[in-house]
């Protein structure tokens, strides 16, 4: 249980660092339902969650990676948006 919430903030953050809006939106969507879904799992299970969330987990890193390689130079209106609601 101790290894659960490391990997959920590790996610998290990786779904973060996704350049495009949607993505990142779809990453952290899917990241939360996922635990959701889990939340109620046995201990029999729990050995089998923490490796399908390290591989995806691993899936996230490459992927953001890649994100980060091909970002679009021209900010979404959704980025923008929320650049302007921090300010």
């Amino acid at each position: 249980m101790a290894q659960v919430v490391p990997l959920f903030r590790s996610l998290m953050r990786e779904g973060r660092a996704f350049m495009d809006y949607n993505f990142r939106s779809y990453a952290m969507r899917r990241i939360r339902l996922g635990f959701d879904q889990n939340r109620g799992a046995g201990a029999s299970q729990l050995p089998e969650l923490l490796e399908e969330g390290r591989s995806a987990l691993l899936l996230l890193r490459r992927q953001s990676s890649v994100s980060r390689l091909f970002q679009n130079s021209d900010p979404s209106v959704m980025a923008s948006t929320q650049a302007s609601l921090k300010k």
